[in-house]
Order: C-alpha cells, then sequence, then structure tokens
C-alpha cells in the first residue's frame, strides 16, 4: 500500500505511514467509517463498515488487480 485514506465530515484525510509500515491516526478519529487504500501503481480500492479493532487482522473484500 502506498497510501491510506479516511473519510471525513470534511473529505479524505490521508493518514500518515509510520517508520515500522503502519498508517495511524494519532487521535483515532474518523476511524470507523469509509477507507481508501492505494496501490503502488495508483489503483484506489474504497470499502465502508470496517469498525476498527485493535491487534486484529480484518479482511476488506476487494482485491488489487494484477499488475
Amino acid at each position: 500500500m502506498a497510501a491510506l485514506e479516511v473519510r471525513t465530515a470534511d473529505g479524505w484525510r490521508q493518514l500518515p505511514r509510520t517508520d515500522y509500515d503502519y498508517f495511524l491516526s494519532a487521535d483515532g478519529s474518523e476511524c470507523g467509517g469509509a477507507i481508501t487504500i492505494t496501490d503502488i501503481y495508483g489503483e484506489r480500492l474504497t470499502n465502508t463498515g470496517i469498525e476498527p479493532r485493535p491487534n486484529i487482522v480484518q479482511p476488506t473484500g476487494v482485491q488489487f488487480s494484477r499488475q
């Protein structure tokens, strides 16, 4: 993944990537709604309704195309 954005009341907000390759919302706000993930080729996938749960891997139900 190249980028992760969360939908806010004001539009999409890109989350910063940490040195250890996680995308974090420092204040935890705006999480739990729609997210958009972008791969290194610029393909964007949007998913809704992923409830944030710490330390849990969650499937998105969407897949990037093969490059």
